[in-house]
């Protein structure tokens, strides 16, 4: 009797213990991650010094603290960290974008010749490259491709006939780049 005695002691010890532990794990508030301050930037399409929030009008991105941008003779921006670049941004004019079902990528390769021949270099031929949905990125496409004279991840965002390319050289220079982070950010607005 006084072993089975001390067998339910040792049980309701153990349970008491549990249930302890269940109460306080439940009862933690969760706490929501707050989204991070928007920076103001300096007027479109020049360097950035402190702020990283890129307002191009059409588009809005946020690039990491360490990271400046220089606009392009083309419109685009390139993206900078440490003095190095990393990557850039451009809007490319694609008719039959607005006919590609982004969702299931029905219709995609048709216009990828003509963003080649926007974003190539004289030369370069056309690219070895690997698309896919970029799942979670809120892009519509993502490309990886390379070329003899360099290999990028390319980020599409389609808005009718124009393509929006978010791009990031690979592999990625600077190991603290945060490239899934503005690719996440990018977002086009209403015009």
């Amino acid at each position: 009797m006084k072993k089975q005695r001390q067998k339910w002691v040792c049980f309701l010890a153990v349970l008491t213990l549990v249930l302890a532990v269940l109460c306080a794990c439940g009862t933690q508030p969760e706490q929501e991650e707050e989204p991070a301050p928007v920076q103001e930037t300096e007027p479109k399409g020049t360097e950035a010094s402190a702020g990283n929030t890129v307002d191009m009008g059409d588009y809005v991105l946020t690039l990491p603290k360490d990271c400046t941008q220089q606009a392009r003779e083309d419109g685009g921006l390139s993206f900078l960290c440490d003095g190095a670049p990393v990557g850039g941004v451009q809007t490319l004019d694609c008719p039959g974008a607005d006919q590609v079902d982004w969702d299931d990528l029905t219709g995609y390769k048709e216009v990828l010749p003509t963003l080649w021949s926007q974003f190539l270099e004289e030369g370069e031929g056309t690219p070895d490259y690997i698309a896919s949905p970029a799942a979670g990125s809120g892009a519509d496409l993502e490309v990886s491709l390379v070329t003899d004279q360099r290999s990028e991840s390319h980020y599409l965002f389609a808005a009718g006939d124009q393509v929006y390319d978010l791009w990031f050289s690979d592999p990625n220079p600077l190991p603290s780049y945060d490239v899934s982070g503005t690719v996440r950010s990018f977002a086009l607005q209403s015009k």
